[in-house]
């Protein structure tokens, strides 16, 4: 089983925010609702004369509000626990199938140039550097490397839509530019290796054309596993063991 060292993972905070905020949002659903009826209820009993209006009107307003709000806030927090429930499966299957050669180093922060990325895995193994970027979208997929976005192909009610999402191969390029210049400013060069990674099995069938960063699907998960395992490149424990230090050190994690 790979040694696993985790960062501090952005993505973990936001739904840990999320979650706490959902509950302050509950509440204040409640007392408004409470509020909303006690003025309907005087409304009724005034026939809706100037003091029940001013009681009645804002307490629709606010819960007309409050019920829209809350119904974007969810969607967007769907979204961010996605995201980490798709994070955590692909930790799960990348670190119960590499062996103790491979170190794999989960929500990384990289900074070069004035820039800070986090990368979702970086894999130090004997056959190379491997950035592995993590995605759990639900639907198809289709796009080309030089593509400025990829599009996702959703099924609604009554009929289907696209929608532009990021390239993600031009996203795992910027990782791997970033952490090899990182690592070089540091006195190691060497080559990073990159895919994605979709955990989802929603987002099969996808068509994604890329000679540069291969795509794995959730069925092809052994295929990815293989792709870490039998490298072409080899690196020293020395050198591995260098990399770690350096990425770890910037990123405030002890090694065990």
């Amino acid at each position: 089983m790979a040694r696993v060292y985790e960062g501090e993972n952005r993505l973990k905070k936001i739904v840990e925010d999320y979650k706490q905020q959902i509950k302050k949002e509950i509440i204040a659903g409640i007392l408004i609702f409470v509020f909303w009826v006690i003025s309907f209820s005087i409304a009724g009993n005034n026939d809706f004369n100037t003091a029940s209006l001013i009681l009645f009107i804002p307490a629709m307003i606010a819960f007309a509000a409050f019920v829209a709000y809350l119904t974007f806030f969810r969607f967007e927090g769907a979204s961010y626990v996605s995201g980490l429930e798709g994070e955590q499966k692909a930790l799960e299957i990348l670190s119960s199938n590499l062996d103790n050669d491979h170190i794999i180093l989960n929500s990384i922060d990289v900074e070069w140039d004035g820039q800070n990325i986090q990368i979702d895995n970086i894999i130090i193994g004997p056959t190379g550097v491997y950035i592995i970027e993590v995605k759990n979208h639900n639907s198809a997929l289709s796009g080309r490397y030089d593509d400025r976005h990829f599009v996702q192909h959703k099924e609604g009610i009554y009929q289907n839509y696209d929608v532009p999402v990021k390239n993600f191969c031009k996203q795992a390029s910027w990782q791997v530019y970033n952490a090899s210049r990182y690592l070089k400013n540091n006195g190691i060069s060497t080559y990073i290796n990159a895919a994605i990674f979709f955990t989802n099995i929603g987002a099969d069938p996808l068509n994604i054309v890329t000679d540069k960063i291969p795509v794995f699907r959730y069925r092809d998960r052994q295929k990815l596993i293989e792709y870490i395992r039998f490298g072409k490149q080899r690196l020293g424990k020395q050198t591995r063991e260098r990399i770690c230090g350096v990425l770890m050190d910037a990123n405030g994690i002890i090694q065990q």
